[in-house]
């Protein structure tokens, strides 16, 4: 930051104080003006101890040279901790907070003074202060209030600058409370009971006082049941002397036992009857009432406007009723409701909400129908075994008449027979009738019970030529169901010369790399069925020797001495079964020719440069070696043909093996 000459600021000071009088008696008069600068003061809050910041900015800077103002606050409330002068404005000039430097704790305030070289224009924050507020503090606002403000322009013209101030709010921890009773509690209502903070009186909360309920004595008998009438039996609450009368039942020694005849439901009443197990005599018949629906939350489906209303539903976890209501319009008005029409038993009134001052109707709500108020059942015809009987109920108020029959008694002895046995194809049926009457009171299908297959058989193997079959048998009625092997045609090894790239090579020299590919059967089944069989290559020999796990299916090998050999691959055959393959111990092999040869040689005075390959014979290590076919001497159309029917023999035998293992 630029540096200024403490005579400059001493000067600058100076004319700061004596414009202090012109400023503070014109200021009301500029204070209108929307182009004048404001120096703000941020506002906080916290409990006794905490520690707050309020920052100090200076807003739309009309062009500053230099000014000084005090921020007063309350030293009983506030303890200055520190402050923190911010480099947004004044940036490159001379400033000095506090009386004497930046950090020195003042007893009522915080100054700040700055003088500069150049005129600047630029707003934001001056300083941020940090308070503590004390323990005991006064609970409410602290003022900090921004006054002795001077501020001038680089002529040394006095500017307006308004001031806006702002506080600190000690908020109370309301940590000593009382209760006081608003409403007192009775037998029936609840009381209400407010929670206030001793320190500053502020409601922090209301309590719900639980109704005691009725404190009831022992009951009087105020009239004997006898026989056949009731009886009356009362008692009185202790506290708020509410009666409570009870009917004592008539002593008519019947042996009573209830069954609900009807069901109740969310918008129907269902009923009960009570009679005597003995004479079958009907004691009482007793409605019972309808469950009421169980709705669940609303779930708005069209929001209201201003001027349209919206709409919100809910539905019944029991019946799936659904309930549609109208979220009234926003529009303010002053709603007032009168019922337009009374609903009756049977027919829904309605009832107008509408503006008590436009008289405008807001919405038209149906009031449900009332429903029948009826009495007890009165049985006009008694039931007998066979034959309904008949009992009646009226309204009280429209004297509707209801008449419900009275279910016959018969009594089915219920017995079940199969009528039809289920196979494994088709499906049977049992009958459910009464013993006496042969009345039927049911049909019902048994399920057909589906084939009992078997584990697959192997009847005939697969050949290179031939489809083999697997075959299994429902073991309950004999079903069979045979699936194709498919023929080995198209098992092969296929041998390659990488240097040559030469894929059906059977001749090579000593020492060579040789890679092969083994090509089982079925091994792009990406979508196997139960039964489908495939050949995955095991293992493979010629000398050296290896095996396979997991694809690719390719090896590299070399021979060290020339001859004759032949190189066998064993496939293991699989079945897909339980949603997997599983190896069934039957395996294939098969072979390929392979001729080894002499490395060239440079020609000599010996030989004249003639090598003759054909004729070499492999050395001791290859004929001793039992897991490579080997044929040393010379390559004479003789020996080929006797190699070839050599393999024939092998391959017979291997097959032969192969099908007794699946035996």
């Amino acid at each position: 930051m630029k540096r200024k000459s403490k005579a400059f600021i001493a000067a600058f000071l100076s004319l700061c104080l004596i414009a202090t009088t012109v400023l503070v008696s014109t200021g009301n008069a500029f204070a209108s003006d929307a182009n004048v600068g404001e120096l703000a003061v941020t506002s906080a809050q916290g409990y006794e101890g905490d520690t707050v910041k309020v920052t100090v900015s200076y807003n739309n800077n009309q062009g500053t040279a230099g000014f000084e103002f005090r921020m007063y606050y309350d030293p009983d409330v506030l303890e200055l901790v520190k402050t923190t002068l911010s480099e947004d404005v004044f940036i490159e000039d001379v400033v000095i907070l506090g009386d004497k430097n930046a950090n020195e704790k003042m007893t009522n305030f915080v100054s700040y003074a700055v003088a500069m070289a150049k005129e600047n224009k630029k707003s934001g924050e001056l300083y941020t202060v940090e308070f503590k507020i004390k323990d005991g503090a006064a609970i409410g606002n602290s003022e900090l209030k921004i006054t002795d403000l001077v501020p001038s322009n680089f002529n040394g013209d006095l500017i307006t600058v308004n001031s806006k101030n702002s506080y600190v709010k000690v908020l109370c921890k309301h940590a000593d409370t009382e209760e006081v009773v608003k409403e007192a509690v009775t037998c029936t209502k609840d009381g209400v009971t407010e929670v206030r903070c001793k320190k500053c009186g502020e409601l922090v909360d209301t309590k719900t006082v639980k109704s005691t309920g009725h404190k009831f004595g022992e009951y009087e008998v105020v009239t004997e049941a006898t026989c056949s009438k009731d009886g009356l039996k009362r008692r009185t609450c202790s506290v708020c002397n509410e009666v409570e009368e009870v009917k004592i039942p008539a002593t008519g020694k019947h042996t009573a036992v209830t069954e609900i005849t009807k069901k109740a439901t969310c918008t129907t009443a269902g009923e009960k009857v009570t009679k005597c197990s003995v004479c079958d005599k009907v004691l009482s018949t007793e409605e019972i009432p309808a469950t009421g629906h169980k709705f669940g939350e609303y779930e708005v489906v069209t929001e209201a406007t201003c001027s349209k209303d919206g709409l919100k539903r809910r539905t019944c976890s029991v019946c799936n009723e659904v309930e549609e209501v109208k979220i009234p319009a926003t529009g303010k008005h002053t709603a007032v409701t009168e019922i337009t029409k009374k609903a009756t038993c049977t027919t829904a009134g309605e009832k107008v909400t509408k503006c008590s001052v436009c008289d405008k109707v807001l919405s038209t709500e149906e009031i449900p129908a009332t429903g029948h108020k009826f009495g007890e059942y009165e049985v006009v015809t008694e039931a007998t075994c066979s034959k309904d009987g008949l009992k009646r109920r009226t309204c009280s108020v429209c004297n509707e008449v209801e008449e419900v029959k009275i279910p016959a008694t018969g009594k089915h002895t219920a017995v079940t027979e199969i009528t039809k046995k289920a196979t494994c194809t088709t499906a049977g049926e049992k009958v459910t009738k009464c013993s006496v009457c042969d009345k039927v009171l049911s049909t019902e299908e048994i399920p057909a019970t589906g084939h009992k297959y078997s584990d697959y058989v192997i009847k005939k193997d697969a050949t290179e030529t031939e489809d083999g079959i697997l075959e299994r048998t429902c073991t309950v009625c004999g079903e069979t169901e045979k699936v194709t092997i498919p023929k080995l045609e198209s098992l092969k090894t296929e041998v390659k010369d990488e240097k040559a790239e030469n894929p059906l090579a059977s001749q090579y020299t000593k020492g060579e790399d040789i890679t092969f590919t083994a090509i089982g059967i079925g091994m792009d089944n990406v979508n196997p069925q139960a039964g489908d069989m495939r050949y995955v290559p095991a293992k493979w020999s010629i000398n050296p020797s290896g095996e396979w796990t997991s694809a690719p299916y390719t090896a590299t090998f070399a021979v060290a001495n020339a001859g004759d050999y032949e190189l066998k691959v064993v496939y293991n055959r699989e079945v897909y079964k339980d949603g997997k393959w599983v190896a069934d111990g039957v395996t294939i092999t098969s072979k390929t020719a392979i001729t080894i040869a002499e490395k060239a040689e440079t020609p000599d005075n010996g030989n004249n440069g003639n090598t003759n390959n054909d004729s070499t014979t492999p050395s001791g290590d290859a004929s001793t070696d039992n897991n490579a076919s080997v044929s040393t001497g010379d390559t004479s159309i003789y020996v080929m043909i006797m190699a070839v029917i050599m393999i024939m023999v092998s391959a017979a035998v291997i097959v032969e093996k192969s099908r007794k293992a699946v035996k």
